[in-house]
């Protein structure tokens, strides 16, 4: 069984990282545009890594407690440093890139979320209200953050 969840919890990493990449490599991206169509055509193809990104944590997170347990290692201190690692970098994420990408939507007239209610796509902002959102985010740091992780 330790072996199964041991493959599961690469398997998770892997599809975490792969579908993480993605959104990653779009807020590298999104500084250099300014076409409207190519930066919701970005922000639209990060959104759809979500799912697989989530789906790869989750596996991470459940396979690593599973082995946890199977491996007798909650009297160790470096499982517990590994969570409370995770959840500091999560939140700060989630802080920091959902408001970047999230005004980025807004601004590029594309459907957002805020909370659980989905905006429906409108007219773009002007483009120095657009430049401005582009300027304000901080993808070097959130790749420091996520990669000194």
């Amino acid at each position: 069984m330790y072996q199964w969840m041991t493959f599961f919890h690469m398997a998770g990493l892997f599809l975490f990282l792969m579908a993480h990449g993605i959104s990653a490599g779009v807020a590298l991206s999104l500084r250099k545009e300014r076409r409207i169509e190519r930066l919701q055509t970005l922000l639209d193809f990060s959104g759809a890594s979500y799912s697989l990104m989530y789906s790869g944590l989750l596996l991470l997170l459940v396979s690593g407690i599973v082995n946890g347990f199977i491996g007798h290692w909650w009297s160790s201190g470096w499982i517990w440093l590994s969570i409370i690692l995770l959840v500091v970098i999560i939140v700060v994420m989630v802080f920091l890139g959902s408001r970047y990408f999230t005004r980025l939507r807004q601004v590029s007239g594309a459907s957002y979320m805020e909370g659980r209610k989905i905006h429906p796509p409108q007219e773009p902002a002007s483009a120095e209200q657009i430049e401005a959102a582009l300027k304000s985010g901080r993808p070097a740091e959130l790749a420091m953050i996520g990669f000194g992780g």
